[in-house]
């Protein structure tokens, strides 16, 4: 794992941003990276993951992702930042839905994998302080029953895993740029 800190200068009990990357969705991927931006302006902390998937990530991804997780909140800890954590996950970062959940950590999860019974039982129990987003054309985005506990659930027309619209750029930014006023309202809400 790599962890860097985004926001420097902060108060320290500013909000604490905890972002994960997908397997190969990195933070200077368009949401993450414009996400990141945000939280930053807002005067949030941001921690920034990086990872390598390896065979042992593969063989359990809930516990590589919970771990590296941990270890970025331990690192914005050790920085000084002792605001209210949370988390901002993309993909296979939405593995450590239900850590975060057990931790109390407030998250923006998108494109969670829904369709992974441990993320998806995650989802269901979230509740209002959890936003969770996907692509209608997205194999892992499978909405339905889910937000019992009153998680903030968005579904993008036409968006696929990468919340963008295949062959079709300039729509691509604007659905984007819906999501993004969506993690900005949820961060707003959460700070």
């Amino acid at each position: 794992m790599t962890s860097t800190t985004a926001s420097t200068g902060l108060d320290a009990a500013s909000p604490v941003a905890l972002v994960l990357p997908g397997a190969g969705y990195t933070a200077q991927a368009p949401v993450l990276a414009w996400s990141v931006a945000l939280l930053a302006e807002r005067g949030w902390h941001v921690q920034v993951v990086s990872w390598t998937i390896d065979d042992a990530a593969e063989g359990d991804p809930e516990a590589f992702v919970t771990a590296e997780a941990r270890s970025a909140l331990d690192a914005a800890r050790a920085s000084g930042a002792t605001g209210p954590a949370h988390v901002v996950a993309k993909s296979l970062g939405t593995w450590c839905l239900p850590w975060a959940l057990r931790e109390g950590l407030p998250g923006a999860w998108l494109t969670p994998l829904t369709t992974e019974p441990a993320v998806r039982a995650a989802l269901d129990a979230a509740g209002p302080e959890h936003l969770a987003v996907g692509g209608d054309v997205d194999a892992w985005w499978r909405p339905e029953g889910l937000g019992g506990s009153g998680l903030e659930l968005v579904t993008v027309p036409g968006a696929d895993h990468g919340l963008r619209r295949p062959g079709d750029w300039r729509a691509s930014l604007d659905l984007q740029r819906g999501v993004l006023e969506r993690v900005d309202a949820w961060a707003g809400r959460s700070a």
